[in-house]
């Protein structure tokens, strides 16, 4: 087996939103969010190996995105699309690729819905 070490390098920041359990930062008799669950909120949607462990992301999600490319940008081998191949072929060694960087370098705010109301609420995201 072959292995090739590369270095990934992105050209524009990234956007985390990790699902996780709304329930955990759940109000007591519905009260309004404050300032501080948003915050708490901020960490549990960013990827960590460890609760408090460096930021990064984990290598399906990279595998994953290298597939989609593959198929929207059209790529092929020979007649056919690259995909099979690079999902047949391409593995990693670590199960999470971290960045090093302790916490965000801003938090992107926008609202949003949560589905399925479709009132007037709307919640920032």
């Amino acid at each position: 087996m072959e292995k090739i070490n590369v270095e990934i390098e992105g050209i524009c920041p990234i956007l985390f939103n990790k699902f996780f359990d709304p329930s955990v930062l759940k109000k007591p008799g519905g009260k309004k969010k404050t300032d501080s669950d948003y915050k708490k909120e901020v960490k549990l949607k960013v990827y960590r190996e460890t609760e408090n462990g460096p930021m990064g992301i984990p290598v399906d999600n990279i595998k994953k995105s290298m597939l989609l490319g593959c198929t929207s940008a059209g790529i092929k081998m020979g007649k056919k699309s690259a995909m099979p191949y690079i999902r047949a072929t391409v593995f990693f060694e670590k199960s999470f690729i971290s960045f090093g960087a302790k916490k965000p370098d801003g938090v992107h705010e926008c609202t949003g819905r949560i589905p399925p109301k479709t009132g007037p609420r709307a919640i920032i995201r």
